[in-house]
């Protein structure tokens, strides 16, 4: 392969796992079957290209049952003292 082709392979290849990466929220939010992926892609799609932005948007997508019913918890706990 000449030099000039395997720069644009190469970049192609690049370009696309930093795109894999920069949508691993919405992936994960559907993989996971949470109740709004529509609006964690919109986040990740939007405010993705901060950190913070895609830190809430993959804690979104990763997000569990489970945890929605903790904080109930732990105040029913902390009446009863």
């Amino acid at each position: 392969m000449p030099p000039a082709m395997m720069r644009g392979w190469v970049g192609a290849v690049i370009v696309a796992v930093v795109a894999i990466v920069y949508l691993w929220p919405s992936f994960m939010a559907l993989a996971r079957k949470q109740p709004r992926p529509g609006a964690i892609f919109l986040l990740n799609l939007l405010l993705g290209w901060t950190i913070v932005g895609w830190v809430v948007a993959y804690r979104l997508a990763t997000k569990s049952e489970f945890e929605d019913d903790l904080p109930s918890r732990r105040r029913r706990r902390s009446r009863r003292r």
